[in-house]
Formats: C-alpha cells, sequence, structure tokens
C-alpha cells in the first residue's frame, strides 16, 4: 500500500509513519524538515509547507492520505486537490479539542490560531474530512 502522511515526523503522525513502515508499506512523508527523523530513512521526504502542496504532490497517486496536522479546513481540503483525485482514502488525525463549541463567524479559513480557536477549528476540519476522500485512479 502507498500512503501519504502529511505531518508525519512529530507527534501521533511520527508514531503512525514508524508503524506502517514496519509493517513494510511504502511512505511518503510531507513535513518542513525542521525535525530529524532518522527512524523514516525508509520514507521518501518531500519537503513542502502543508499550505503549499501543489506541486510537489503533482502526478501522484496514493492509496490513502493520512493528515496529522491540519488546523483549519482548507488544510484538509488540500491534499485531495494537490493529488488531482488520486488521494485515496483521507485519514483526518483530530484532537480531543475538536469537541469544543464549532461556532464561528465569517471564513474559518482565515480565523488566527489560538487557544479559543483550536478546538473549533479542528471540529470544522472533522466536517470537511469526509468531502476530502476521493477514489484513487490506481
Amino acid at each position: 500500500m502507498e500512503l501519504l502522511i502529511v505531518g508525519g515526523t512529530q507527534f501521533v503522525g511520527r508514531h503512525i509513519a514508524e508503524q506502517v513502515l514496519v509493517r513494510g508499506h511504502r511512505v511518503t512523508l510531507v513535513h518542513r524538515g525542521g525535525t530529524d527523523a532518522p527512524m523514516m530513512g525508509a520514507a521518501e521526504h518531500l519537503l513542502a509547507d502543508r499550505d503549499h502542496l501543489g506541486g510537489v504532490l503533482d502526478g501522484r497517486s496514493v492509496d490513502a492520505t493520512i493528515d496529522a496536522c491540519a488546523v483549519w479546513p482548507g488544510q484538509v481540503r488540500s491534499p485531495a486537490s494537490a493529488l488531482d483525485g488520486h488521494a485515496g482514502h483521507y485519514v483526518y488525525i483530530s484532537s480531543a479539542s475538536a469537541y469544543a463549541d464549532p461556532s464561528s463567524r465569517g471564513d474559518p479559513d482565515s480565523l488566527p490560531l489560538g487557544a479559543d480557536t483550536y478546538g473549533p477549528l479542528k471540529a470544522l476540519c472533522e466536517e470537511a474530512a469526509p468531502r476530502s476522500s476521493v477514489p484513487t485512479g490506481r
């Protein structure tokens, strides 16, 4: 299985990446390069900011995309859009903070990230995630 992990070098993404590599899956990690990830040498590393995935994902097709770091709903849609319908099954890793009140005014992608917006933004990402799962062309 070919997996794309967005944010796979820290927190829960790192543990997921390590486990799927041990199980023999092909893994591509998209990250900014700020974390030393020697245990994941078998993975392909693509350096990019998650808000600008277009160029690094062009022409790729994966069986599943695991997103371990989206905070704004637009970031949830970004991998599927960048992979042009070849993102496979989309798995969004959220947070217990998502169960805070998700009501907000205006465009949620323009809300500042802070203690009072983190939970509501994660909840909105959960709402956006099912729409981001697209069939793979594989």
